[in-house]
């Protein structure tokens, strides 16, 4: 799914990214330079934080040749010890 434009923060500012809704289990396709500003990884470590606050797992591919991030969550499995 392709992501509804945030609107870009100014200068200084920090991004008001909508991960509630980048994290709703839909696969989501985030251009750079649209999307999101800056790093790729800056945003995966993001999102990979506030998806362990939702107690979620999320997996982020970035294309560099498309300057895509993909991004798509899951509820959480449990894993057996």
């Amino acid at each position: 799914m392709t992501a509804a434009h945030p609107t870009r923060p100014d200068p200084g500012q920090k991004p008001n990214y909508p991960f509630r809704e980048w994290l709703d289990g839909r696969q989501w396709v985030l251009t750079q330079g649209r999307d999101f500003w800056g790093d790729p990884d800056e945003l995966t470590v993001s999102l990979r934080a506030s998806s362990r606050a939702r107690r979620l797992d999320v997996v982020c591919a970035w294309d560099p040749a498309q300057r895509c991030l993909y991004v798509r969550a899951s509820p959480r499995h449990k894993t057996v010890t």
